[in-house]
């Protein structure tokens, strides 16, 4: 019996090592969603833009007016009175715009003017008309010494001294206390709310009055140490 010995073909049978004929491998390519890379740039984008309104609004300038040197209630406004100031992002402000100083000039003021603060139209008057024998004062009140939140111009109004003020400003009888009766006294009967302004830093409002000259020395001493209250009064 003859016996025939094989030697097996080098590679495992592959032929030279490589891959037989009709097997074909490829290789793997990242596969990639066309729809998640559109989204992404226009995310990109649209921050982007975003972003640059921000800085355009954020360095935006406006130009408003500014009080330079005080001007008390009742006085006109002059062109003196008034600076120019740029403000970064101030489209939302009530400042009354810079080339606007023409018709603000020759305006009277509602309240007292405060160096360094902007100036709104509600410290301006919107009548100029304070006819002989009447003069116009400034107050700055707390909220209990208004008589409501809702004053406006043309309400009537007495005008009563309290505390310490009271004692030097009327007679023995209307300023008369005690520890259960706080002094009081009527400065001025009927007086006429010229204008109101509350749009101040602190909780008091800038109310000015319209008041006899001769009643003037009394409310404004009264005034000034902070002692003097209005009562709103019917309408006559």
């Amino acid at each position: 019996m003859i016996a025939t010995s094989m030697r097996p073909r080098p590679g495992g049978g592959l032929t030279n090592g490589h891959t037989p004929p009709g097997m074909r491998i490829s290789p793997t390519k990242p596969r990639r969603n066309g729809a998640l890379i559109a989204v992404g740039v226009l995310l990109m984008v649209g921050c982007g833009l975003i972003a640059a309104v921000l800085q355009m609004r954020a360095t935006s300038k406006t130009a408003v007016l500014a009080v330079a040197h005080q001007v008390p209630a009742g006085q006109v406004v002059r062109s003196g009175d008034l600076s120019t100031v740029e403000l970064s992002g101030g489209a939302g402000l009530s400042a009354i715009a810079a080339n606007d100083r023409g018709a603000v000039v020759g305006k009277t003021a509602a309240v007292t003017l405060l160096p360094g603060t902007l100036l709104t139209r509600k410290q301006l008057a919107t009548s100029n008309a304070v006819t002989e024998g009447k003069v116009v004062i400034g107050l700055s009140l707390k909220p209990a010494q208004m008589p409501t939140s809702r004053l406006k111009e043309g309400d009537e109004v007495l005008v009563v001294a309290t505390g310490p003020a009271a004692q030097l400003a009327g007679d023995g009888a209307a300023a008369a206390g005690g520890p259960d009766r706080p002094s009081g006294a009527v400065l001025v009967r009927r007086a006429t709310v010229f204008a109101v302004d509350g749009s101040g830093n602190n909780d008091n409002t800038s109310v000015s009055i319209l008041v006899d000259e001769a009643d003037a020395p009394a409310v404004a001493g009264a005034a000034s140490v902070s002692q003097v209250t209005l009562v709103l009064q019917s309408a006559s």
